[in-house]
């Protein structure tokens, strides 16, 4: 699932490298908010999942393990 994750986080942001940059996304502000529009619709059709809109906060996508989190939640 992680390397899923990954996958679509390079595709958005494919001059990070995201096996060094795990955490701190948003902190950093390697993520904004329009990369957070399109990870979240990539990892929806990905994983086959809706994520509810209260589950989109910053916080959800400020590292890959948050991100493995949220979508175990829907699983």
């Amino acid at each position: 699932m992680e390397n899923k994750i990954i996958k679509i986080l390079k595709k958005t942001k494919p001059n990070i490298n995201f096996l060094k940059n795990k955490k701190d996304l948003i902190k950093k502000s390697i993520l904004d908010s329009f990369d957070l529009v399109t990870i979240i619709s990539e990892i929806e059709k990905a994983f086959n999942i809706n994520i509810k809109a209260n589950d989109i906060i910053a916080k959800n996508f400020d590292s890959i393990s948050k991100i493995v989190k949220l979508v175990k939640k829907y699983i």
